[in-house]
């Protein structure tokens, strides 16, 4: 827990944006926390799933004062009890405006 990835990304236009992340979930998928920019965005994600699948997950909107680029931060924060491990797996982060 606590092990941590960050990515960068660009945003093109300043405004209100629905963050959404599309990821694969299976039995040893964890836990996760977004922060963007130090700040943590949308509730605690669970990618356990019994079967591997594939799910997007609606972690609410923000508003960016301008374009630029941002830290997008995911951060283990546990397991499902019926999970066998940690792993977050993400396939996008999506901006919509």
């Amino acid at each position: 827990m606590g092990n941590a990835i960050t990515f960068t990304v660009h945003v093109p236009v300043g405004g209100t944006y629905g963050i959404k992340v599309g990821s694969r979930t299976g039995k040893k998928s964890g836990k996760f926390q977004l922060d963007i920019d130090g700040v943590n965005q949308g509730n605690e994600q669970d990618q356990y799933s019994a079967k591997t699948s594939y799910q997007v997950f609606d972690l609410g909107t923000m508003n960016f004062p301008g374009s630029g680029d941002s830290s997008f931060t995911f951060t283990v924060t546990g397991k499902n009890p019926s999970s066998t491990g940690y792993q977050l797996l993400f396939d996008y982060i999506e901006l919509v405006r």
